[in-house]
């Protein structure tokens, strides 16, 4: 599903598969220790990166399995559910809206000055939109075109219309709420000395994220851990 019609398809910009493959994995750890809390029963746990990719497509699967549709590839809109849901051509790069419901579509309608898109019979409803989505992006691109990244977030903001400029790596490293969430950190690894890392996105009250060192070196804490578990001095040895 992602890339654009016609053609072979593009590989996402990142490794969702084992992203969501983890966190599907350690939600079900979590969920088999409160169940062994419970019964004091152990549960296998069988993960695969298929099935978890497979359960992402679940909108696509139920357009086929129940409506009988066959989705394709339909680049970076939405048209199968929303409509204008696209990335757009702006003065200084690209810029992405997502209207969901018919109120939003007038508030975009007003922002861009052509509150007569509401009245064309074409684009009335969200599912008008979706069926007729390449004329309503025809309609709308030009508006696009003429302004900063900054000057539409600033215009569509004002009418709470969804929307977001698309980022560069650097620009997201500097961008004012990564540096809020503290999502940069500095690492001193002793190994390679200093650098910068990505933060750990579950902020606790409890259990605070720390940041205190890198990776450990090969063996570092074998021993440490070892002792932790019981093991003698003797069997340690004979272990490593």
């Amino acid at each position: 599903m992602t890339g654009f019609a016609g053609t072979s398809g593009v590989r996402c910009g990142s490794a969702v598969g084992d992203s969501f493959t983890g966190m599907n994995c350690a939600l079900a750890i979590l969920m088999a220790y409160r169940k062994k809390l419970k019964t004091g029963k152990g549960s296998r746990i069988d993960l695969s990166m298929f099935d978890c990719i497979f359960g992402i497509l679940e909108p696509h699967i139920l357009a086929n399995t129940v409506n009988g549709e066959n989705h394709q590839r339909v680049g970076n809109s939405d048209k199968y559910l929303f409509a204008p849901c696209d990335v757009y051509e702006c003065k200084d790069g690209w810029f992405s809206i997502g209207i969901t419901s018919n109120a939003e579509f007038r508030r975009f309608c007003e922002s861009i000055g052509n509150e007569k898109l509401c009245e064309d019979e074409r684009f009335i409803t969200n599912e008008d939109r979706c069926l007729n989505n390449d004329a309503l992006t025809d309609e709308i691109s030009g508006f696009f075109k003429d302004k900063t990244k900054a000057e539409l977030e600033e215009l569509l903001r004002k009418k709470q219309v969804k929307n977001a400029p698309l980022l560069s790596i650097p620009e997201i490293i500097e961008h004012p709420q990564t540096k809020a969430r503290n999502l940069i950190v500095e690492i001193n690894d002793p190994g390679i000395g200093n650098y910068t890392v990505t933060g750990n996105p579950m902020f606790m009250t409890e259990t605070p994220a720390t940041y205190d060192k890198g990776a450990p070196f090969l063996g570092e804490d074998t021993k440490r851990i070892l002792e932790e578990l019981g093991y003698s001095s003797t069997e340690i040895k004979e272990i490593i």
